[in-house]
This record gives structure tokens, sequence and C-alpha cells, in this order.
């Protein structure tokens, strides 16, 4: 595979993956479905989703389905437990009470912060590619010429 396939893989892949950050929203403001959010439960909440997703549960994360003045209904694709780290999830559904949650962050991609890691992971490859190719003898760091003949 050639350098410019390399790099646009390595591109793709750092967009795709991007940086996000989350930004408070209002408890009970409507908001689009898909639109990606992380719920902070009250303990309230932690008890009330205990049959469907078991104890503990502090965080979910996951892309709405519904949300209004009663609350919302999402898809989990990772939670957090009390005392444990974050967990992937099936995408199961579940509706919470307005009671239930504590703080609702809206996720959004940080365009700076991803090209500046884009751009660093990129930099980076290069200069690695670089590195290799000068080991191997591929790049010789000088213009290429005809070397001057002996007794000249």
């Amino acid at each position: 595979m050639r350098l410019p396939g390399l790099v646009g893989i390595a591109s793709a892949a750092v967009l795709t993956a991007g940086c996000y950050t989350y930004t408070d929203v209002q408890t009970g403001t409507s908001m689009p479905a898909d639109t990606f959010v992380r719920v902070e439960l009250t303990d309230v909440g932690t008890t009330n989703v205990t049959k469907a997703i078991g104890p503990y549960v502090l965080m979910l994360d996951g892309p709405l389905e519904t949300s209004g003045s009663n609350g919302v209904s999402m898809r989990i694709t990772s939670l957090r437990r009390r005392g444990e780290g974050e967990t992937r999830w099936t995408g199961d559904q579940i509706t919470l009470a307005r009671e239930d949650i504590r703080y609702i962050h809206q996720r959004s991609l940080s365009r700076g912060r991803t090209i500046a890691a884009a751009t660093g992971f990129i930099g980076g490859g290069l200069g690695l590619l670089y590195i290799i190719a000068k080991a191997a003898g591929l790049v010789s760091g000088t213009p290429m010429r005809p070397p001057t003949p002996p007794g000249t």
C-alpha cells in the first residue's frame, strides 16, 4: 500500500474516533432522536433501573429515542457502575422518568481537539515512516546526483 493510502486510512480512523465534549442540557429539554447523550442517574434512578440492567448504575451513554418534560427514552451503548469502569452495552432501550435523571449531557464533536489529534497522529506517522525508510536506505537525505568521477 502506498503512503497516500496509509495517510488516508489513518486520517479516516482519527476523524471517525474524534474527540468529543459533553455539554450540560437542562432536564426536560426536548432533543432530536439519535442525539448522543450521557445521563447521570439519581439514587432513585439507580434503584429504578436495577431490574432492567442490574445494580449500582450511575451513568448511561447512548442515542436518544425520545425526550421531553417527562423524561427520556434511549438505547444504551455503555454504562458505568459504582466502583467500576465503563462497560459496553448492546443497545437495549430504556425509559427514564425525570426523577431518575440527575444530569443530561449532550455529546458533540470537538473540531479543535480532533484536528489537533489528527495532525499529531499523521505527523507522527509520517515521521516514523521517514525514519524507517532512512534506516532501510530508501531515503538518503541528499538530492540524487551522479557520483563525481575519480581524478576530476
